[in-house]
């Protein structure tokens, strides 16, 4: 339900979306659903945004690494 909710709300101009894209993340990590987790994770640093920090590329890349996916590792990285 809440991934629901949190979609919805980008589709209504949240304005955080950094922030409800981390939340969703958590939601995938918690629900052992690595490729959508994965997917969002990507769509959270490709949002360039200034409320990214330095957490967010290490733990995307971490991720990343664990689910052997090291092309997408290695180009958040060079980010």
């Amino acid at each position: 339900m809440s991934v629901i909710n949190f979609s919805k709300a980008i589709n209504i101009g949240y304005p955080d979306i950094a922030d409800i894209k981390r939340r969703l993340i958590f939601i995938y990590f918690d629900m052992q659903d690595n490729e959508k987790m994965l997917k969002t994770f990507r769509e959270l640093i490709e949002l360039e945004s200034d409320e990214l920090n330095i957490r967010d590329y290490n733990l995307a890349v971490y991720y990343h690494i664990l689910n052997d996916d090291l092309e997408n590792a290695t180009k958040i990285s060079e980010i």
